[in-house]
């Protein structure tokens, strides 16, 4: 009876031992087969290059940039004006909707300006957030086991 169950003990450890390779090599082939996905995803975080310390001072100069533009945005919609009535001569009417149409294109510009600087800003401040998380080890668990 002691042989028999020294078989079975030796082959219970040999399936555990076939299971942990084969977890392994499929952990291995996941983290691999994640790792080149993201090698081709490289503009996810555009700001993975910059030092902890440029990032501070980048989201400092945008937040300064986004909050000058905004008060630009907002002065520019306190100017804005509705067309007014400039008579009956068709020249005229045309210089009025000329006028309108630049106040028009200064708000569409300073609202795009303002857009694009929160926009920036905000992916500085999420490759900060994601650095502060523990991103590098969470990073390295995501390629792992995701599928």
């Amino acid at each position: 009876m002691g042989k028999k169950s020294q078989k079975k003990g030796g082959g219970d450890g040999f399936l555990l031992v076939v299971i942990l390779v084969l977890a392994g090599g499929g952990g291995a082939w996941n983290y691999q087969r994640n790792l080149t996905l993201e090698s081709e995803q490289r503009n996810a975080r555009p700001f993975q290059g910059y030092s902890d310390a440029d990032l501070e001072q980048l989201a400092g100069a945008y937040s300064e940039k986004t909050d000058m533009l905004d008060r630009k945005y907002k002065a520019s919609l306190e100017i804005r004006a509705g067309v007014r009535d400039t008579g009956a001569l068709m020249e005229e009417r045309v210089e009025e909707f000329e006028r309108v149409q630049k106040i028009g294109d200064k708000i569409r510009t300073a609202t795009t300006r303002v857009a694009d600087s929160e926009a920036r800003l905000r992916e500085i401040r999420d490759e900060q957030q994601w650095r502060r998380i523990g991103g590098q080890f969470n990073l390295h668990l995501r390629r792992l086991t995701s599928l």
